[in-house]
């Protein structure tokens, strides 16, 4: 059974946002929006998800960002830190951006599309607090 609080957001108008980062990178993402308001909704661009992307700009020669081969983001949203991830960590073959509603996990696969980086990145449902799913989709590298 899906979540009250997804039900009618992908009813929503989409609109779309271009997002210009550290070294001119641009990403291009469909929404419902940049403010989500009272709603929990991934179908909006969070300023969380923001923070991630310019992150991993910022670190992505570091650590485990330079070297990773396989990423299982939970909780996507609307895509753009998996999609900035896609973009700046060459290393990495295989991107698994997760979401537990259905309506987010279509705007991701449409963001994937618009961003072109469907050779690296898919999407999975993934139920939050389901440990053993996530780790399983990780050691897999796929869905």
């Amino acid at each position: 059974m899906q979540a009250l609080g997804f039900m009618f957001d992908s009813e929503h108008e989409k609109t779309y946002i271009e997002y210009i980062f550290r070294d001119s990178l641009s990403v291009k993402i469909k929404t419902i929006g940049e403010n989500p308001g009272h709603k929990q909704s991934g179908q909006y661009v969070w300023p969380a998800a923001k923070a991630l992307a310019e992150y991993l700009m910022d670190h992505r020669s570091e650590g485990l960002y330079s070297t990773a081969k396989s990423i299982v983001e939970m909780g996507s949203g609307c895509g753009i830190g998996g999609i900035v991830a896609a973009k700046v960590l060459p290393s990495c073959s295989s991107l698994i951006l997760t979401d537990y509603d259905p309506g987010a996990l279509a705007l991701i696969a449409d963001n994937i599309a618009l961003n072109e980086v469907g050779a690296t990145c898919t999407t999975s449902f993934l139920e939050w607090g389901n440990l053993e799913a996530a780790e399983s989709k990780a050691v897999a590298g796929s869905v």
